[in-house]
């Protein structure tokens, strides 16, 4: 170590390095796994899979009118985007 090199200096190149080797050796682990499909491409372990139907407390049945007016919203907002205006 040189005279002008502090040991605080020092030891944050150190810390830095070996945390940039261990980044590494975890992201070609990360990759090993991928490439073996134990990782599976856009899902997450610790999150369950998501269910393709809504529970049937999650729904809600709408009468006809309710029905007609949600497709004319549907519509208008549908209309003012084509137009280009921002419905203000």
């Amino acid at each position: 170590m040189s005279a002008h090199e502090s040991i605080p200096l020092v030891v944050s190149v150190v810390v830095a390095a070996v945390a940039t080797g261990l980044w590494v050796i975890g992201l070609f682990q990360m990759h090993r796994q991928y490439r073996k499909g134990v990782i599976r491409r856009g899902t997450l372990r610790g999150v369950p899979r998501q269910r393709w139907t809504a529970p049937h407390w999650d729904s809600v049945h709408l009468t006809p009118a309710e029905r007609d007016a949600f497709a004319n919203l549907v519509r208008r907002f549908r209309d003012g985007r084509s137009q280009g205006h921002s419905g203000s």
